[in-house]
């Protein structure tokens, strides 16, 4: 109560001054809203994203935006309407990209359509590629747990990523074929978003290879070394602002949104699809994971990855994912 008092009666932070709209992207790519991941941290919602891009595209008072990434990446989906909405913003307005630690595959889809990419010497990015597949459990279920279902299915391919059986020969080239659709759409979208300042093959730099900032921008991956203060310099610079505010989006959720999830209305998005939430899919894995610590202290971080990799690859088929351990040598 406290909180939403001060919402409501608390000092207004527009200072009247033009903006530099600031939109992080955090965690892993899921259509949808973003919300706490099934492993603890934030999902990047495809929803949440597009929206918050879109406000800052419409709002006059915001004169440039910076995209902040740090993503391993993610659902191909979810990546391209973000993509989608970064393009519409960049038509409209300068967007800087500012990378972080790591932006790479659909991390580095999203950030593609900025005017300036930054990245640090160290971050890790491109890895433009995709992955697909699912998981077979029934050997789990059946044989050791003694778990038996039943799965009742209607047309050709309605059941093709049931968890009890492998892919058929026709199906498996049915999810190759449309992985090379996703996959040449993402370097599709790279060749028309950075155009003629990809320096050399692209398809040299693809099939997953990952490189550093460093590395990337002697490929033309990316345009300038450098953090956050450095492309919100950019963005003030390119759009000629001496005196500026810098704001965050999305931001903090206002009185009547507040009102609106206690009464359990949702707000609905035309791009939003009805799949399990990552957070409600913990299950029995979420309880596994102190079992998981303590027989692999060293690699539970990993495994929590892979366990969240996993859950998005069964929810969306083809997904835009980094390496799960990148070692530099």
């Amino acid at each position: 109560m406290q909180t939403i008092m001060e919402k409501l009666f608390g000092p207004k932070e527009d200072d009247g001054k033009p903006a530099i709209g600031l939109v992080y992207l955090e965690g892993p790519i899921t259509t949808g809203k973003s919300e706490p991941g099934m492993f603890g941290g934030a999902s990047a919602g495809s929803t949440t994203l597009r929206a918050a891009i879109d406000k800052a595209a419409d709002d006059s008072d915001i004169k440039a935006v910076v995209l902040r990434v740090n993503s391993p990446g993610g659902s191909a989906l979810a990546s391209d309407i973000i993509w989608k909405a970064a393009t519409r913003l960049a038509k409209a307005k300068p967007l800087i990209v500012s990378m972080g630690a790591v932006a790479g595959s659909g991390g580095y889809y999203v950030s593609i359509p900025g005017d300036t990419i930054f990245a640090e010497e160290c971050t890790i990015t491109a890895s433009i590629g995709v992955v697909g597949g699912k998981m077979c459990w029934k050997g789990l279920w059946e044989d050791k747990l003694g778990i038996t279902t039943t799965e009742y299915s209607r047309g050709a391919n309605a059941d093709i990523m049931a968890s009890t059986r492998k892919w058929s020969d026709a199906e498996r080239s049915k999810m190759q074929a449309y992985m090379d659709t996703v996959y040449g759409q993402f370097k599709g979208r790279i060749k028309s978003s950075r155009g003629d300042r990809i320096k050399g093959e692209l398809d040299d730099m693809a099939g997953g290879r990952v490189f550093t900032g460093k590395q990337a921008l002697e490929r033309g991956l990316i345009d300038r070394l450098g953090g956050l203060n450095d492309a919100i310099h950019c963005a003030a610079e390119k759009a000629k602002l001496k005196d500026y505010r810098v704001a965050v989006l999305p931001k903090e959720k206002d009185f009547g949104e507040v009102l609106k999830m206690l009464m359990g209305q949702p707000i609905e998005d035309e791009y939003e699809v009805a799949l399990p939430r990552l957070g409600r899919a913990a299950g029995l894995v979420g309880e596994m994971l102190p079992v998981i610590e303590q027989l692999s202290p060293g690699k539970s971080a990993s495994l929590v990855r892979f366990l969240t990799q996993l859950s998005i690859i069964e929810r969306e088929r083809v997904t835009c994912w980094m390496p799960l351990e990148v070692r530099i040598k």
